[in-house]
C-alpha cells in the first residue's frame, strides 16, 4: 500500500484513526494530486446506535463541504484511501497497519457514488 500512496498520507491517517472510539480503528482520506482534501475516522453515530464507517464519513464530509462552497461534486479524479491501524500502547514497535476491506454496504455506496479509485490497507 505504501507504494500506491505517500507515507505522509498514511502517517496522517494513522494518527487520525486513534481518535476513533471503536475497537477497529479506521481512517479515510480523499486525495487529489497527492494532496489530502478531506479526512474522517470511524466512530459511533450520535443519533443511531451503530458505527459510522470512515469511508462513508469522509465522503459525506466532502459532499457537505462542496455543497457549502457551492462547488460541483466530482469523484472522478479523487482517490479514497482507507486504513485500519492497530496501536500497541505497551510496545510501539508492534504498531502496524492491518488488512482492511469494505463492508457490503460501503462497497455498494461507494460504487453508486462513482468513486473509481479506492485503496484499502
Amino acid at each position: 500500500m505504501r507504494s500506491a500512496i505517500s507515507n505522509h498520507v498514511i502517517d496522517i491517517l494513522q494518527g487520525l484513526s486513534q481518535k476513533s472510539s471503536c475497537s477497529h480503528k479506521h481512517a479515510a482520506a480523499l486525495v487529489y494530486n497527492k494532496t489530502i482534501i478531506c479526512t474522517a475516522y470511524n466512530d459511533w453515530d450520535s443519533v443511531y446506535p451503530r458505527t459510522c464507517h470512515a469511508e462513508i464519513a469522509c465522503v459525506n464530509r466532502y459532499i457537505r463541504d462542496q455543497k457549502r462552497l457551492r462547488k460541483s461534486i466530482n469523484f472522478n479524479k479523487l482517490t479514497l484511501v482507507v486504513i485500519r491501524y492497530k496501536r500497541y500502547k505497551e510496545d510501539v514497535s508492534l504498531n502496524t497497519l492491518k488488512d482492511s476491506e469494505p463492508c457490503v454496504q460501503c462497497e455498494n455506496a461507494l460504487s453508486a457514488m462513482g468513486i473509481k479509485r479506492i485503496i484499502y490497507s
